[in-house]
């Protein structure tokens, strides 16, 4: 990972933070794939996309404890990871979503819960259908 880049988010973090009272802040990080491009981080292969994923995690969650804001993220590249759920601590609040309406959200929920992770649920607006 490039120092320059947490850096850079470090900064923004600081100069945004200011603007909101609140202790949550959502640095998003759904949709990360870049990370796992092998042209971008060196060691892909070695280290794996739940690692790198992770690591990039705890970067911007530290960043975010230094500024006294709880980090919430969406659990998408998690829960297809689930691994990263070791990886990385368990004061990150998890955005549990899915675009499609469903009768349980169950399968997103029970691997943060089973682990410790405090979670939100944002189901999709979709309608269902029989």
């Amino acid at each position: 990972m490039n120092p320059e880049a947490i850096e850079f988010l470090r900064n923004i973090y600081k100069e945004m933070a200011p603007a909101f009272s609140s202790a949550f802040f959502s640095p998003d990080c759904d949709e990360a794939w870049d990370l796992s491009r092998s042209n971008i981080v060196k060691g892909i292969d070695s280290l794996g996309v739940a690692r790198i994923y992770a690591d990039h995690i705890k970067r911007i969650d530290s960043a975010l404890t230094e500024i006294g804001k709880t980090t919430i993220i969406w659990g998408d590249i998690i829960l297809e990871y689930p691994e990263i759920l070791d990886m990385i601590p368990n004061h990150i609040i998890i955005g549990a979503w899915d675009y499609s309406a469903s009768e349980s959200f169950a399968n997103l929920i029970d691997p943060l819960k089973n682990k410790g992770f405090n979670f939100t649920v944002s189901p999709g607006s979709s309608i269902l259908t029989e």
